[in-house]
């Protein structure tokens, strides 16, 4: 496949459910993190003289489940090339569980700055048509949880084979002006694995928190994505933004699907937008509880919520509905691969950091399964009538 430059987009991980599989084509949409960036083959300047984390996503080909690749393959053989030519790629991470929740992105993020990073290089790998297509990005990093601001220099790759991106790579380097002073690469790539997201002294709850029936619960909307003003004209950046408006009318449909489900909810609540980074105004301002999303692996997921070994190491996922909370009967749902793509949430008390996990697990490929299954688990645990159909 001919190698070509491209501007491209990432949509937070977790709020990609319906674009990439069903689209079989490259979803430029799920690459740097919603950024319009600017294309010129330009490498950061530090590129051979500074430290660089790499974000890898990899899809199951042909998998409808949306299965985990082997991305720790592809980071091995890519960080081969990295060493000989001067990158310090000294993090590597899994970009689904590092958008998996805010948090998640905030923790990593942090960690890069403690690790003075300066660049980002991401590697996606997904299908289109039945091929396998791979997408090269370097990057600098501005040192925040947003990873990359628009309209930053960016150089990108795209290819068939991710051996011919290397190569390609290897060649435009050593014909640059960058001058090497990383001379003490790592041998193998070093990786970051999802951490759990219950803090130091918090507690872990199985259930849903009895106290809802008298405390106020924050239930996050979903962002629309940001298109900048101005942006470099090109037919790449158009189909970008073409991709984020189909993105920001999912995100309004599940806004209005969780006014519905919650409509007859009979407990205190409010819609609000939400920044893990100020809490203590929501505490100000009555609530005691707040709704969070996760969206990566089924397994990641259960190790950030502190599910058992042995819960984990299961190799299909089964959610479940809870028919009776005081017999603990259930009914199945759905199966899922553990490494396959599921929605799932939780919540959090906002004084202790405690966490409730809402047993069952209701976690699904599909979003509006997940939220439903949810509803009518909360209904019957709670003993409150939730009409969710």
């Amino acid at each position: 496949m001919t190698l070509r430059y491209s501007v491209l987009l990432i949509y937070m991980s977790f709020f990609m459910t319906i674009l990439s599989v069903e689209a079989q084509k490259v979803d430029y949409a799920q690459i740097v993190d919603g950024k319009f960036l600017n294309y010129g083959g330009a490498f950061p300047e530090d590129l051979l003289s500074s430290r660089t984390a790499v974000l890898v996503r990899s899809t199951q080909v042909s998998s409808l489940d949306k299965s985990r690749g082997p991305w720790k393959e592809i980071s091995a053989i890519s960080h081969r090339t990295f060493k000989d030519l001067g990158i310090d790629a000294m993090a590597y991470y899994n970009a689904d569980d590092f958008f998996a929740t805010g948090q998640t992105r905030y923790d990593f993020a942090l960690q890069m700055v403690k690790r003075r990073v300066s660049n980002i290089l991401i590697i996606d790998q997904q299908e289109a048509q039945g091929r396998k297509v791979y997408n090269m990005v370097i990057t600098s990093f501005n040192g925040k949880r947003s990873l990359i601001d628009h309209g930053s220099e960016a150089w990108r790759l795209e290819s068939g084979d991710l051996k011919e991106i290397l190569k390609e790579l290897e060649d435009q380097i050593v014909h640059s002006t960058l001058v090497r002073e990383n001379n003490l690469v790592l041998d193998e790539p070093e990786y970051f694995e999802i951490e759990s997201v219950i803090k130091k002294k918090a507690k872990r709850y199985k259930t849903f928190p009895s106290d809802l029936t008298v405390d106020k619960l924050a239930i996050p909307i979903y962002e629309d994505m940001e298109v900048p003003e101005s942006f470099a004209s090109n037919s790449f950046n158009q189909q970008l933004q073409k991709d984020v408006n189909a993105y920001n009318s999912e995100i309004s449909r599940r806004n209005q699907l969780m006014k519905e489900y919650f409509a007859s909810y009979p407990f205190q609540y409010e819609f609000l937008e939400y920044d893990r980074r100020k809490e203590d105004h929501l505490l100000n301002n009555g609530f005691n509880y707040v709704l969070l999303t996760m969206e990566t692996s089924g397994e990641s997921i259960k190790k950030s919520l502190e599910y058992d070994d042995e819960n984990i190491k299961q190799e299909v996922y089964t959610s479940q509905r809870l028919l009776d909370f005081k017999k603990e009967t259930y009914e199945d749902v759905e199966n899922n691969p553990a490494t396959g793509k599921v929605v799932k949430f939780y919540i959090k008390h906002l004084l202790t950091g405690n966490v409730y996990v809402c047993n069952p697990w209701e976690a699904s490929s599909d979003w509006e399964k997940s939220i439903r299954t949810l509803m009518l688990n909360m209904s019957e645990a709670m003993s409150f009538d939730k009409r969710a159909k």
